[in-house]
């Protein structure tokens, strides 16, 4: 009897446990299912992001995205880098063009009908509210507004073969060539040929060589910081096609006054330094007695 009824127990309380196994399970799958379902209710949410590499504010775009992606299944992101890929750039213009978007840099975000321009707490919310509208209202692919045929894949990152095609473009010939032009600087000669002077006038070549040498180190490690920070600049603001045009406007500007001085010196603007500040210069750099004096008049000049 005693068997009979522990067996009748255990009977039981695997019947129990089976039961509330499958009621657990039933539940599960249920909720899985009900999830899945909501998945498929909701529409598929296409994004065009255009950013640079370099960019802060891109970076802290993408980042953004990676986070948000995960909380959406059906949203889709599309990358297009556009400081070194021609043809990103291109579809970034158009784009642009199509949206009636001025075109003010990256990072830009283009989805159903808006184009999204830079990056903030403000923007990130904007654009969480977007998607989350188009997953329940029919929103365009926004591609569909180019009539170029663009292929739809994240593009992918700065290959070895691309960084090569710049340097075959980027020649030593044509680097010796810009360094040629850009070292005629009259202004330069003549602060090193009274730096010099000065130099000389002590008698010692040692001395001489080292004020030479510290106001070219001086020159050149003015020149590169400068250009290191305006090409940071660019890079941050995408506006570097924009500021070709411009150099290259100036350019023709300066030229232009440099043949004036040529032909009528003394007249209209002088491409120099001004006259006024002349005898202030020299009085600075012939109080230049040290290497150190003449590194500190390279960074002047």
């Amino acid at each position: 009897m005693k068997v009979l009824k522990y067996g009748a127990v255990w009977s039981s309380d695997c019947l129990i446990a089976i039961v509330m196994v499958t009621v657990v399970l039933f539940g599960f799958f249920s909720k899985a299912s009900y999830a899945q379902n909501q998945v498929n209710d909701k529409n598929e949410v296409i994004l065009y992001v255009f950013y640079g590499q370099g960019c802060p504010h891109c970076a802290a775009l993408l980042s953004f995205l990676d986070k948000v992606k995960a909380n959406y299944p059906t949203l889709k992101i599309y990358e297009h880098e556009v400081y070194q890929n021609d043809e990103n750039r291109k579809l970034f213009e158009e784009l642009t063009a199509k949206f009636n978007t001025t075109v003010e840099g990256v990072p830009t975000v283009f989805i159903d009908d808006k184009g999204i321009v830079g990056f903030s707490q403000e923007i990130s919310d904007s654009l969480e509210n977007e998607i989350n509208r188009c997953l329940y209202e029919k929103c365009i692919d926004p591609i569909e507004k180019v009539s170029t045929n663009v292929e739809k894949a994240i593009d992918k990152p700065f290959t070895s073969s691309e960084e090569n095609v710049v340097v075959k473009k980027l020649t030593i010939p044509l680097v010796i060539g810009a360094a040629a032009v850009d070292a005629i600087n009259p202004c330069a000669f003549a602060v090193l040929i009274i730096l010099m002077t000065a130099a000389l006038s002590i008698a010692d070549k040692k001395r001489a060589l080292k004020f030479g040498l510290a106001f070219t180190i001086s020159i050149y490690i003015s020149y590169f910081l400068m250009g290191l920070g305006l090409f940071s600049v660019l890079q941050a603001s995408g506006l570097s096609h924009n500021f070709y045009i411009f150099v290259t406007i100036l350019a023709v500007i300066v030229g232009l006054l440099n043949i004036k001085d040529y032909f009528w010196y003394g007249k209209g603007v002088l491409m120099e330094i001004p006259l006024s500040w002349r005898p202030t210069m020299k009085s600075i750099i012939k109080r230049a007695t040290s290497p150190l004096g003449a590194f500190l008049v390279g960074f002047a000049v």
